[in-house]
């Protein structure tokens, strides 16, 4: 068993950043000689980590370079120049902190860093996706990722911002804890991979266009840790590449040993076959859970999935360890070089041996592109399915827009999202419901305990499942719609955060609501998530209000504003950043300080329509608005908008200034309810968008308006009949 510790330069290092007294604590003997102390893995919950007191540092630096793992010179993204990442270690229950520093230039892109696997139940806003979790991290800027490492096993990490980590923005994480197997030594991670030569938008761009044969994304290579030979005489005319660069990955061994290999699937698109010739694999884990172990000669792992196995090498010599994508819809017909191997030495082997051994045949292709069966992944901790206290429907379909860009749709909404926006930061503030943005695709399930999800895939692709900050019982899957009746093993199902679904089958999954946030639900195919498959789960809404989400979010949303500013950001996919919808939500947001501040420089006259009787307000029969007040209107708009303003756009404003517009939209009494409205209704700020939008026919009447805000600041019912107050009104 391999335990974090800290030793050599790493010493002072430690000691310089926690001080004398921090230090002699952690440096104190560990409960039962382990940082988890006597906790077991089969009668202990591996999702309640000790508290170990401990923070590990890291720091990133995030930039783009040029490399050629396999002999392909291409340009790359690195992190610390390193391809892959660096590995990231923690024992089970520590704090990892690591800090990173987008550097990223030629162009400039922002970026962010999600934690594949880990659940973030104390710090959901350390997820590290943008559209959802924070606003994406801008180029020049440093943000510090801190977290607990709440569960135990083998993860990784990756860029979420499009698709950057096709191009190699991403890294092995393992975090040790109890093991229910016995073994002699930990070989460490083992990273399986399609690769492209091409830079990753280049990939999106021909996969989202609308000709059909760009939409066909070969991968040029497959790697595993970073390695693999490419054939160059298969390479484009003009590029660079000399195969006697690149190597095998090599892993020394003795034999009779028993190793464990932490095997992670770190691809864009296509399911893995591993395998090591001529011997058997005992499967003890998948994802972070541990599992009942069992025999195998391959292994498959979808996009995301990580899986640990035991292996024992017998003989002498080498031996290819190997990886390979096969069949027409998993990854095979996909690949111009769809194998790839390393290279295992026995004993004391000399190190350029070649192996002569001959691999496993690859699983015939039934067309499913399964995961191993369900009756063989029995967790080791056991837990029972709970009753779910909501079944939701998912329905996958593939279609195209009107300018012939094939998309994917989860129950008819292709999701965009808006790096501007997060929608974390937005529950926080008690809004819940995004009519006008039906394609952030929110699934609100308010205080449901455990949520069922059955989810039918109506094309011809394969789609590992993700869910963000949980693990899922995998009840059932199989090809056609489910009977809504079988389940296996309800006593302990599977558990996993990342499961493959077949084209045209489905696949049944549940959680416990036991982690209020907004958590990501997408497929890990990198085009397929950029084309729109993604879903957000918002679990306990009124719980999420409650969470102290740090300041330095909105911190890190204000450097974001401030670079699309002055700068057009080139996107095609799912990461929404339009002008037009950056600055209509600004719209809604700014909306309270501008009418503090029209009702501070503006006189007020008595009014003589009837509509207004008794109260002071401007005359809906002006011919003209007060001097100057367009000229003000702007100036405000001007120094507070994060972007600039079109014509189209300042045209909204200007109906403020429109003599009809006063009479039902500047009345006083109305602006004060309306500004109260945005703190007691999560509705408010749609009801304020609904009020000028229909300036111009004075539609609803006042005495509506002020009817529906009493009503909202009165009974504060909870957000469905809230809802549905506002929405009589408008």
């Amino acid at each position: 068993m391999f335990i974090l510790n800290h030793k050599g330069h790493q010493f002072w290092e430690l000691y310089n950043k926690i001080g004398c007294q921090g230090f002699w604590k952690i440096m104190q003997p560990l409960p039962n000689g382990l940082p988890w102390g006597n906790k077991n893995p089969m009668h202990d919950d591996p999702k309640h980590p000790p508290h170990t007191g401990v923070t590990r540092y890291y720091d990133f630096t995030l930039s783009r370079g040029t490399a050629s793992p396999d002999g392909f010179l291409k340009q790359v993204m690195l992190v610390n120049n390193e391809f892959p990442g660096p590995l990231v270690e923690a024992n089970w229950g520590d704090w990892i902190q690591v800090t990173v520093h987008n550097n990223i230039s030629g162009p400039e892109d922002g970026t962010s860093i999600h934690w594949h696997g880990l659940l973030q139940k104390e710090t959901p806003w350390m997820d590290g996706v943008p559209s959802i979790s924070q606003c994406p991290i801008a180029p020049g800027s440093t943000f510090t990722y801190r977290f607990r490492a709440d569960v135990y096993g083998t993860g990784w990490y990756h860029s979420h911002y499009s698709a950057q980590y096709l191009d190699g923005l991403f890294g092995a994480m393992v975090i040790y804890g109890p093991t229910h197997t016995n073994f002699d030594e930990d070989l460490g991670v083992i990273m399986v991979q399609d690769y492209f030569h091409r830079p990753y938008f280049s990939v999106l761009k021909d996969e989202m266009s609308n000709n059909v044969t760009l939409q066909a994304q070969f991968a040029d290579n497959t790697l595993i840790n970073g390695r693999m030979p490419f054939n160059c005489s298969l390479a484009a005319r003009g590029s660079t590449c000399n195969s006697s660069d690149a190597t095998y990955s090599k892993f020394r061994v003795r034999t009779g040993k028993t190793y464990k290999l932490r095997l992670i699937n770190s691809g864009a698109g296509s399911i893995e076959y591993f395998s090591i010739d001529n011997h058997q694999l005992t499967i003890i884990s998948n994802d972070f859970v541990d599992i009942v172990p069992y025999n195998t000669t391959i292994v498959t792992l979808g996009t995301g999935q990580r899986t640990d196995v035991l292996f024992t090498p017998r003989g002498n010599g080498s031996i290819w360890m190997r990886t390979q994508t096969s069949g027409k819809f998993c990854g095979g017909a996909r690949s111009v070089a769809p194998k790839a191997r390393a290279i295992v030495l026995l004993d004391d082997h000399p190190e350029d041996t070649i192996p002569t051994t001959v691999g496993y045949s690859p699983p015939v292709d039934n067309g499913m592109c399964a995961n191993d069966p369900l009756n063989l992944t029995l967790p080791y901790y056991p837990i029972a399915l709970p009753k779910p206290s909501v079944t939701y429907n998912i329905l996958i379909n593939q279609g195209f827009n009107a300018t012939g860009q094939k998309l994917f749709y989860m129950n008819g909404n292709s999701f965009q999202g808006d790096y501007n926006d997060p929608i974390l930061l937005l529950a926080e503030q008690k809004n819940y419901s995004y009519p006008y943005d039906p394609k952030w695709n929110v699934v609100n399930f308010q205080t449901n305990t455990s949520i069922r999800i059955n989810v039918y895939n109506n094309n011809t692709s394969p789609h590992p499942m993700h869910l963000h900050g949980h693990d899922f019982f995998v009840l059932h899957e199989g090809p056609g719609r489910w009977d809504g009746v079988s389940i296996n093993h309800p006593e302990n199902p599977q558990r996993r955060d990342t499961q493959n679904l077949a084209p045209f089958g489905h696949v049944v999954l549940q959680f416990d609501a036991d982690n209020p946030g907004t958590w990501p639900f997408h497929c890990h195919i990198g085009w397929h998530l950029s084309q729109g498959l993604f879903m957000t789960f918002m679990e306990r809404p009124k719980d999420i209000t409650q969470r102290q989400i740090p300041l330095v979010m909105a911190e890190t949303c204000t450097k974001w504003d401030a670079f699309t500013k002055n700068n057009v950001v080139d996107q095609i996919d799912s990461g929404l950043r339009k002008r037009e919808r950056t600055v209509r939500r600004q719209h809604v947001r700014l909306m309270p300080d501008l009418f503090r501040e029209i009702r501070i420089v503006l006189p007020e006259r008595p009014c003589t329509s009837g509509k207004s009787s008794g109260a002071r307000c401007f005359r809906g029969d002006d011919k003209t608005p007060p001097t100057d007040l367009k000229t003000y209107v702007r100036s405000f708009i001007d120094s507070q908008m994060p972007v600039e303003l079109s014509e189209n756009d300042l045209s909204f404003f200007d109906r403020l200034s429109s003599p009809l517009g006063w009479e039902c939209y500047h009345h006083k009494t109305l602006v004060d309810k309306s500004i109260d409205a945005i703190a007691q209704c999560s509705q408010g700020r749609l009801l304020l968008e609904k009020l000028y939008t229909n300036s111009l026919d004075c539609q609803p009447s006042l005495q509506d308006v002020k009817v529906a805000v009493t009503e909202m600041q009165e009974q504060r019912r909870d957000l469905s009949e809230t809802m549905t107050i506002c929405t009589k009104t408008i």
